[in-house]
């Protein structure tokens, strides 16, 4: 085929859009995360609690009393675009019971400053979840869960579904309160790297096209 050929062809690509682009978002495009523990319930950022009732805050559980809040903005997608898949990219560092699962739960109500086991902000003024931990089902959060991954002994990066939340949220058609990590069956925890010590290893990882 001759150069001029090839040559048109080319700019004719060029111009064309392109169906869908990916971006990856962090813990740094967050403006809200948080690490909350029934064991200190009054108290915001508090670690996974080890002997003599030290609290570890490199590493957090996720578990039936210890769980991690993450809102990640999300204006970097362009409001004429649809979400077409988003994906929330977890890296577990150790599974303790595999009986379980890590439930994700769309978030119903602010939270900010201060947000602790008991309370969802502390300032300006202070203001209680309706169930401790965020665990009002239709109230602090979501009656049934966004995902529910099923452990298993795999460590390392894992990538869940989220895409329908994200649209939610991108379109407006729900507030974004973000999101809460924990677990559901007594026993259970998922070990976890703290999200503000390591925030590039956490990431929503999101593809959008025109609409």
């Amino acid at each position: 085929m001759p150069h001029a050929v090839w040559l048109a062809i080319f700019w004719l690509m060029a111009a064309l859009p392109l169906t869908a682009r990916t971006i990856t978002l962090t813990v740094e495009n967050c403006d809200r995360v948080a690490a909350i523990s029934g064991a200190a319930p009054r108290y915001g950022w508090v670690g996974s609690k080890g002997d003599n009732s030290f609290f570890d805050t490199n590493q957090l559980n996720l578990s039936t009393y210890e769980a991690v809040l993450l809102c990640f903005r999300l204006e970097a997608i362009p409001k004429d675009q649809r979400v077409v898949r988003a994906e929330l990219v977890i890296p577990v560092a150790n599974v303790h019971n595999q009986k379980g699962g890590l439930y994700v739960w769309k978030l119903l109500v602010p939270w900010g400053v201060g947000a602790s086991y008991r309370d969802r902000q502390a300032r300006p003024e202070r203001v209680a979840w309706n169930l401790g931990g965020a665990r009002g089902p239709g109230s602090d959060r979501a009656r049934e869960p966004s995902v529910v991954l099923r452990l298993t002994s795999e460590t390392g990066e894992i990538s869940l579904n989220v895409t329908a939340d994200v649209d939610l949220w991108h379109s407006g058609s729900l507030a974004n309160y973000g999101w809460i990590l924990c677990g559901e069956v007594p026993g259970e925890a998922v070990r976890v790297p703290n999200p503000q010590w390591s925030p590039r290893s956490w990431k929503l990882r999101i593809t959008y096209e025109k609409s």
